[in-house]
């Protein structure tokens, strides 16, 4: 995997990786501004044509 980073930061992804359930609050989720624009036009047209939005 990741062999040739430093190891203080292998240790701070394993502290990461076994702690997730309190580290996730502090991640954010990041959605490109086009991609999430299209999500909305779909949204609004399955809206527009009386669809059932799941």
């Amino acid at each position: 995997m990741a062999t040739k980073l430093p190891k203080y930061l292998l240790a701070r992804a394993k502290e990461i990786l076994d702690h997730r359930a309190d580290y996730r609050p502090k991640f954010r989720k990041v959605v490109p501004v086009e991609y999430r624009r299209a999500l909305e036009d779909m949204e609004r047209m399955k809206m527009d044509s009386g669809e059932s939005v799941p």
